[in-house]
């Protein structure tokens, strides 16, 4: 008789699993919390734990990570390609960081002279004060929670050293690209579309950048892909529910950057057109979204505005007020247009030339250099870029928005056109076979067309409303974006060969910016030249 195979255990592994992520979270948390304390009561006695907590979430995480795998390669042997890409493309992604992760070791890359300063404050237990009007020591514009993570990075690694402040964005940008694959594969149900899609974010110049660098955009946009993740897959724990969770992580990527509004806006789109139920059931799950991204939000504010803040401001609303007040305020300078040289339009007195302006993103720039160091070698009189961090999308990505754009808006159309009742007369069955039955590849086009939409269109009007914005605006888009390249060049009609041939030239646009390519001969960088 054959032995039959035993039993599954993978309800009672999928809670530890889930076990396990939560203590992640947790010990993340109980560290913010270590960090801000210190900084709060200037107690140094406080910053005694935190390397003893640091330690046990490197721990947790590490055991997060490989009992995942674990699980998953065990309880799901059909999808074992998919699980070797996910780990393959995440390590690689890990290890091509951490060999530049210290470099620069002493310079800052871009908008880092601001965040890790403030990082350094929050360590030693600066207050924020105010200084002829403005904070003279804390960037009360932003949230507080990515200097609140370069803080703990510095806790642990130390305050001098780069590691430190770029550890924590590392980890959450090369982690964005799993959330990207389970985004993808959740909602279409294509591991093609989901490898393609994470392969594409992977290769993108300025989310490689901006994730080895302490900036603002690349937490954000982390958690807000957890939220998009916990709501696909439907993630539940105890009582609570994906509604929860989505709500949760959308909180955190609001205490990252106040732009993560258009993030909220791009899920709670996402719900009212394409979510379960009717119409009743879908604004009961909009406001409970909104209750638990609101309270998340207040609460983080007033914690940090009750330590750290007071009395320059003692509650969330007045810090809220004044991001808002501080983002209006940043005034591009009014368009003067030249009608004698056609509707040709600039910006007058500017520092620095002509701004990059969001029409501009998706067309071309030329690009921006947070960080650039040249070489000159003798003999042979070669120069080159020694290190360089480049704040440009994969361009060759980007154009592509040109076709995969129509593309998805053609298949809403299709989508939402078959949905209608026929034309012969009243009484006539929809076309659609359920009304509230979304298909697989709906929903990921429904995702992509909406998040970028809403991750694009706002800095448009903002343009035209004459703020500033800047090309990094864009990254909480680029994984939307990537999906929608992923879209283009999967449809049957696009060569297999032709897939390669695009891939390729898409890596190469990502080495040629690479930030250190010293592995390369100096007459190799010289021809380069980035």
């Amino acid at each position: 008789m054959k032995a039959q195979p035993p039993p599954s255990s993978g309800p009672s592994q999928r809670r530890t699993l889930a076990d396990l992520l939560a203590a992640d979270f947790a010990t993340l948390a109980a560290l913010l919390v270590a960090v801000y304390l210190h900084a709060a009561l200037s107690a140094g006695y406080l910053l005694l734990p935190v390397e003893g907590i640091a330690g046990a979430l490197a721990v947790l995480s590490v055991a997060s990570v490989v009992y995942g795998v674990y699980y998953a390669w065990r309880e799901y042997p059909q999808h074992h390609r998919a699980i070797a890409f996910v780990v393959g493309i995440t390590l690689v992604t890990l290890l091509a960081h951490a060999y530049i992760i210290g470099n620069p070791a002493s310079g800052y890359i871009g908008d880092e002279s601001f965040y890790v300063p403030e990082g350094m404050g929050v360590l030693s237990g600066q207050h924020c004060s105010f200084g002829g009007g403005a904070p003279t020591n804390c960037h009360l514009e932003h949230p507080f929670l990515v200097p609140g993570l370069i803080a703990a990075g510095m806790a642990v690694f130390g305050a001098q050293n780069a590691v430190g402040w770029r550890f924590f964005p590392v980890l959450l940008g090369t982690f964005s690209l799993p959330l990207l694959f389970g985004i993808a594969w959740k909602t279409s149900g294509s591991k093609r579309l989901a490898y393609l899609s994470t392969l594409l974010l992977g290769l993108d110049v300025m989310f490689f950048a901006q994730s080895g660098s302490a900036f603002l955009d690349i937490p954000e946009t982390f958690f807000g892909l957890a939220a998009f993740l916990a709501y696909f897959v439907g993630l539940r724990w105890w009582k609570l529910d994906k509604y929860f969770f989505a709500g949760l992580f959308l909180g955190l990527a609001g205490l990252s950057k106040e732009t993560a509004v258009f993030m909220v806006m791009a899920l709670l789109t996402y719900i009212l057109l394409f979510g379960e139920g009717g119409r009743g059931e879908k604004v009961y799950s909009l406001l409970k979204v909104v209750v638990v991204v609101g309270l998340v939000f207040a609460a983080g504010m007033q914690a940090y505005d009750s330590t750290l803040a007071t009395p320059t401001v003692p509650t969330f609303v007045q810090q809220t007020s004044y991001i808002l007040s501080y983002g209006s305020s940043l005034i591009a300078g009014r368009l003067a247009c030249q009608p004698t040289i056609g509707y040709f339009c600039k910006y007058p007195g500017l520092p620095g030339g002509p701004p990059i302006i969001p029409t501009d993103w998706l067309v071309f720039y030329s690009p921006v250099a947070y960080f650039r160091v040249g070489v000159t070698v003798n003999p042979g009189n070669l120069s080159f870029t020694g290190v360089a961090y480049y704040g440009v999308t994969n361009l060759i990505e980007t154009w592509a928005t040109y076709v995969w754009l129509p593309l998805l808006g053609y298949a809403l159309y299709r989508y939402f056109r078959t949905r209608q009742p026929a034309a012969e007369g009243p009484g006539t069955p929809s076309r659609g076979a359920d009304p509230h039955h979304v298909d697989g590849e709906t929903r990921f086009v429904a995702f992509a067309f909406i998040a970028f939409l809403w991750g694009y269109v706002p800095y448009l009007l903002l343009f035209l409303g004459e703020r500033v914005t800047y090309p990094f605006y864009l990254v909480p888009a680029l994984p939307a974006m990537a999906m929608g390249t992923a879209y283009w060049i999967s449809r049957n009609w696009f060569p297999k060969w032709l897939i390669a041939v695009y891939l390729f030239i898409v890596f190469l646009f990502f080495f040629v910016y690479f930030p250190d390519k010293s592995f390369l001969p100096d007459w190799l960088r010289a021809v380069i030249g980035h």
